[in-house]
């Protein structure tokens, strides 16, 4: 094997690892980024449910530790009046709970928003109805 030979191959190998390496960085960051957001794993009430009665406590549980003190929950009615919900600080740190409320009949989306404890921001809406008994 010639010296330009050899510099010639071990420049291939170098470049094959190289985008060996890309790809691979590339496949984990896409897979560590869609596990760092915080998802629901249960939610009360679940989507599109119908609660009966006028007592509202809803609770969320997380696939993550969140803070309590930078997440955020908050009940949109039909009209699009928007209640900010007192979140209780003294649950499990996967679970967000707000303090009980009494609400009318009628369609509404309970929004949430989360910062998990690896810093990311989680949001979505659980729509459900509420009836009379």
């Amino acid at each position: 094997m010639t010296r330009n030979s050899f510099y010639a191959r071990r420049r291939t190998i170098k470049q094959a690892l190289a985008l060996s390496m890309a790809i691979g960085v590339a496949i984990l960051g896409d897979t560590t980024s869609a596990e760092a957001h915080a998802v629901v794993l249960e939610a009360k009430p679940a989507n599109n449910a119908t609660l009966v009665g006028s007592n509202f406590e809803p609770s969320l549980r997380f696939n993550a530790r969140i803070d309590h003190k930078k997440s955020r929950m908050s009940l949109v009615s039909m009209s699009n009046k928007i209640t900010t919900l007192e979140i209780v600080q003294e649950t499990a740190p996967d679970i967000m709970k707000a303090r009980p409320i009494d609400i009318a009949p009628g369609r509404y989306r309970l929004r949430w928003q989360v910062l998990a404890m690896d810093g990311h921001i989680s949001h979505g809406d659980i729509t459900f109805s509420v009836t009379t008994p």
